[in-house]
């Protein structure tokens, strides 16, 4: 459950079919305009494994503090930089320390627990304090 109360950015980070339930969350931030910066920070295989993903960039299209960050693990020959992803390799802490200026926000973390476990870990040693890192089980 997003918290309507902080002033912070919000991050949602998810890995593979975790960004089911924050495109829902986005639709609902883009639909209220919630005038907040967003991260949409999502980790796929390839192009065929990124699930939603003419959705997610209608939404981010439509809402300009909305960013959008792909990270594909392996993409694929016809898969395209910049087009379909913007960086190789997984999501992680250092790469959120990339996208996300400071770190100063709250993240909201869903997909594979080992993915979460480390995602939280490797904020918290960012000095993230854990209370801004939720996690959603999927």
């Amino acid at each position: 459950m997003l918290d309507p109360s902080s002033p912070r950015p919000l991050v949602l980070v998810s890995a593979g079919v975790g960004l089911t339930p924050f495109v829902s969350m986005l639709h609902e931030l883009v639909d209220a305009g919630d005038g907040r910066r967003i991260w949409f920070v999502h980790g796929a295989c390839d192009s065929r494994h990124h699930a939603l993903a003419d959705e997610v960039r209608g939404l981010a299209a439509r809402k300009p503090s909305v960013r959008l960050h792909v990270a594909y693990s392996r993409p694929r020959p016809d898969d395209e930089l910049g087009r379909d992803y913007h960086s190789v390799g997984r999501v992680d802490g250092a790469l959120l320390a990339e996208v996300v200026p400071g770190l100063e926000a709250d993240f909201y973390v869903c997909g594979p627990p080992v993915f979460m476990a480390t995602v939280q870990e490797q904020l918290e040693a960012r000095n993230v304090v854990p209370e801004r890192i939720r996690s959603e089980t999927f």
